[in-house]
């Protein structure tokens, strides 16, 4: 038989404060969630102690609270989960400052870290491209 054909289609959901832009989109695993399902989690300009979920069987947004020290309301940034852990780096303030920092975000705990970036200046490695 023929695959199902995949479509898009408008989604009524409501975003919490109106809708947002330059936000990041991570998929929660099932075991996650408060109910089992998984999620959608959203992390936008507007996040200051809360993140969103999105559940797609509800088509519903929710805010989640958070603990810890939180990344700064902040747009263009970049995230990946890494295990049930949200990772954060970078982005731009509202006032355009560009920011150099990273977070984790436990969504067992739903608890930020602040990351801890060393660089080593002595790597060996950039005299092999001098020649």
């Amino acid at each position: 038989s023929a695959p199902a054909a995949r479509t898009w289609t408008e989604c009524p959901a409501v975003i919490p404060d109106g809708p947002a832009s330059r936000h990041v989109a991570l998929t929660l695993p099932n075991d996650d969630d408060d109910a089992g399902i998984g999620g959608i989690l959203v992390h936008t300009h507007r996040c200051t102690d809360h993140v969103l979920i999105f559940d797609g069987r509800t088509e519903t947004f929710r805010r989640q609270r958070t603990k810890g020290i939180a990344p700064s309301p902040r747009g263009l940034h970049a995230a990946a989960m890494c295990g049930r852990c949200a990772v954060v780096f970078g982005g731009a303030a509202r006032s355009g400052e560009m920011s150099n920092d990273a977070y984790v975000l436990d969504t067992g705990t739903w608890e930020w870290t602040e990351l801890d970036i060393v660089v080593d200046d002595d790597d060996d490695d950039d005299d092999d491209n001098d020649a």
